[in-house]
């Protein structure tokens, strides 16, 4: 536990129950802090306003943070003086009308060593009974770099016993990756885990939804090298209602379409906050070391290539796999974009043409694909000796990867209480 900066030697001593005892000893040293920049934790959200609304009054305190302390100074600039002013007393922020359009504004937060943090937002002056919508309707499918190569080696093992397959890994990557949380060693996510399913899987009456009204409830399954199988975004990747700054879980953020967004990698993969490393969506990389050139789609393999347990207990197979008339081809799945706009204010929800932003936004049309609406199939299947009556697929297209399971997944896989 801090306590002052400096140095300590700590002795570590550890004694049996015949009272023999060894110490171990390693320094502790504590350095004096350099100046910690502000932070911004709470960004503004973009404001749509209608002509004649005066000014707008925003109070910029839990916008942004400083351990150091809580005494910042602000100040503000408009992009556009022709369509806003801004001034700032103290904290507050105050938006003055001057005409319509768009203007950026840019609030910066400086404390008293002199070091600073920026938040930018849009605010849009529509004339009366025009709607605009201002919501960011972007969408990002680039691939991103995998500039780290896991200090830890991966580690997997896998048994059946009493009708239960045991999984036991410490959910390290088999392959290189980007770690997006600064300092966060690796030690933090070696950890042995262990996943359980039922070995001889069969349909439930009714599939399971890995969310509860979008907050995720269940990963949806473990590669074969070990690492979390977990689709389902959580916050902060949810529209803000634009008044309240409250997520509205109907519109969370669909990870394969908002990728530099959500922090994704070259494996459609990031850290959590808690060290876990896991997958959101094509895992290409992992299935390159699977069959060389499989997930680059140069090569196309002539037996289904299993890549991990559903929690449930089937295989998850990766985009190849037998169609009805029993011969390997690629298999797609039955979603599609909605076609027109969202029905969204673009306060409380967002509004814009469907694309893909949003996990919302895709609907599950019978028979425009292979795959159901688990993204999965009622087939035989036979993965290293074990035959399947059911199997998940990883495709190229939304879901990519499952959001629901047909059968009863084990607890292991589930999130939270």
């Amino acid at each position: 536990t801090e306590v002052d900066a400096g140095s300590s030697v700590i002795t570590l001593t550890a004694t049996d129950d015949a009272n023999a005892s060894i110490d171990d000893q390693f320094n502790v040293t504590v350095a004096e802090a350099s100046n910690n920049l502000p932070e911004v934790i709470s960004p503004i959200s973009d404001l749509s306003l209608t002509e004649g609304f005066g000014s707008e009054e925003l109070v910029l305190v839990g916008v942004f943070s400083d351990v150091e302390t809580m005494m910042l100074q602000y100040t503000a600039t408009s992009s556009d003086a022709n369509v806003v002013s801004v001034s700032v007393d103290r904290a507050d922020l105050t938006i003055t009308e001057v005409g319509l359009g768009t203007s950026t504004i840019t609030v910066t937060a400086t404390d008293d060593d002199g070091g600073s943090a920026t938040d930018e937002f849009t605010v849009t002056v529509s004339a009366t009974g025009v709607v605009t919508c201002t919501n960011d309707n972007s969408i990002d499918q680039d691939n991103f770099e995998c500039n780290e190569t896991p200090s830890v080696s991966s580690t997997y093992s896998a048994s059946v016993a009493a009708d239960e397959r045991t999984i036991t890994t410490n959910g390290i990557p088999s392959h290189d990756f980007r770690n997006q949380i600064p300092n966060l060693v690796s030690e933090l996510n070696s950890s042995s885990r262990t996943y359980k399913m039922d070995a001889t899987p069969a349909l439930a009456a009714s599939s399971t939804d890995i969310t509860t009204a979008g907050s995720p409830q269940w990963k949806f399954g473990v590669a074969l090298n070990g690492v979390a199988i977990d689709p389902a975004p959580a916050q902060p990747f949810i529209f803000e209602n634009q008044n309240t700054g409250e997520f509205n879980f109907d519109w969370v953020f669909e990870p394969n379409w908002n990728m530099k967004a959500v922090g994704l990698d070259c494996a459609v993969a990031h850290v959590q906050p808690d060290g876990l490393y896991h997958y959101h969506g094509d895992m290409g990389i992992y299935a390159d070391q699977l069959l060389s050139g499989l997930g680059s789609g140069t090569t196309t393999p002539t037996d289904p290539v299993q890549i991990g347990w559903a929690a449930d207990g089937f295989p998850i197979i990766y985009k190849y796999g037998p169609g009805a008339d029993g011969n390997v081809k690629l298999l797609e799945s039955s979603y599609r974009v909605k076609s027109g706009e969202r029905p969204g204010d673009g306060v409380t929800e967002p509004c814009g043409t469907y694309n893909g932003k949003y996990t919302n936004d895709f609907e599950y049309a019978v028979g425009t694909g292979d795959l159901d609406e688990c993204n999965g199939v009622e087939r035989s299947i036979t993965i290293g000796g074990e035959t399947f009556s059911y199997f998940y697929v990883i495709t190229d297209d939304f879901p990519v990867i499952s959001r629901c399971m047909v059968g009863t997944p084990n607890n292991s896989f589930k999130i939270g209480p």
